[in-house]
């Protein structure tokens, strides 16, 4: 166990500095930077214009910057009633109106879109080296297991890099278009959801690592997990319509092997909701990862 271990970190640190050698890592942040930057900017924009139409309704100023009539809203009481009737939970209403406006855009945004970016840009980790032979240079040296997990485990680390590179962007472009904007007070409300996006997005990693193994063509496993991912999506909203009782519960099993459903506990401030989301989030990518490795394992490479 201790020589598969130690096997599955020297691939993940190998697999890790090939990846400045090979600037992957530098395409990852500056995709993610761009696309963090582009969507912030945007949602300042439509915010700003928002605000603007809502400060002629009520007669009031807006100054330059967007963000401050968002703010007041948060803090009037008839508005929070509003969102307290619309979301059913109060719990989770309160956890809402009590972050900044740009800690919700980035939180919805990261977790809404960049799972679809995860499974473009992961689904040919393990592909890539099997069309290229390269994967039989490793498996002279280390197990099957290893050398997937290795490559699981420095795709993670990346995936969390990019992550963090997209949060800071979000503030920076935040800091300069928003007010007010206390860049320490939001930090850590960035961090928390960047952290939980991870989490989140570790399911949409194992479905981008199941399709790796099952094909040889980096863009036939691009296709294949782009392919699940609808698929995947499309069924969770299905299956909670269709369950119920007798046979319609069967509809429960799509619920459960969809990611998409389990975002809900991420929203929730409860330590509770928050761990259970995030277990099963990990669960599920495990679980994917675990159906490709079953084909790989007795694959001829």
């Amino acid at each position: 166990m201790s020589r598969e271990f130690k096997d599955m970190r020297l691939i993940a640190g190998h697999d890790y500095r090939d990846s400045f050698r090979s600037r992957r890592m530098l395409v990852w942040m500056i995709l993610y930077l761009c696309v963090a930057v582009g969507s912030t900017f945007i949602f300042c924009q439509v915010l700003r214009a928002v605000e603007r139409e809502i400060a002629k309704v009520a007669a009031v100023e807006t100054g330059e910057k967007a963000g401050g009539v968002t703010e007041s809203l948060q803090k009037s009481k008839a508005f929070r009633e509003i969102v307290n009737n619309l979301i059913e939970e109060p719990e989770l209403a309160d956890q809402l109106l009590s972050l900044p406006p740009l800690v919700l855009f980035y939180a919805w945004f990261s977790f809404t879109f960049m799972p679809l970016l995860v499974i473009i840009l992961c689904s040919d980790t393990i592909a890539r080296d099997i069309q290229t032979r390269y994967v039989r240079f490793n498996l002279f040296r280390t197990s099957r297991a290893a050398y997937v997990t290795g490559k699981s485990v420095s795709a993670a680390s990346l995936l969390l890099a990019a992550l963090l590179v997209s949060g800071l962007a979000s503030m920076v472009v935040g800091a300069f278009r928003l007010h007010p904007f206390d860049f320490f007070a939001v930090l850590p409300h960035i961090l928390f959801f960047v952290v939980k996006c991870w989490v989140f997005m570790l399911a949409f990693l194992g479905i981008a690592l199941m399709a790796s193994q099952l094909r040889s063509s980096p863009l036939q496993a691009q296709i294949l997990g782009l392919l699940t991912y609808f698929f995947l999506m499309i069924l969770g909203p299905i299956a909670r319509m269709k369950a119920g009782p007798g046979l319609a519960r069967l509809w429960e099993l799509g619920n459960l092997i969809s990611p998409g459903p389990k975002v809900a506990g991420l929203w929730m401030p409860d330590i509770a909701s928050n761990l259970k989301a995030a277990a099963f989030s990990a669960g599920l990518g495990l679980f994917y990862f675990a159906i490709g490795f079953l084909v790989f394992s007795r694959r001829d490479l």
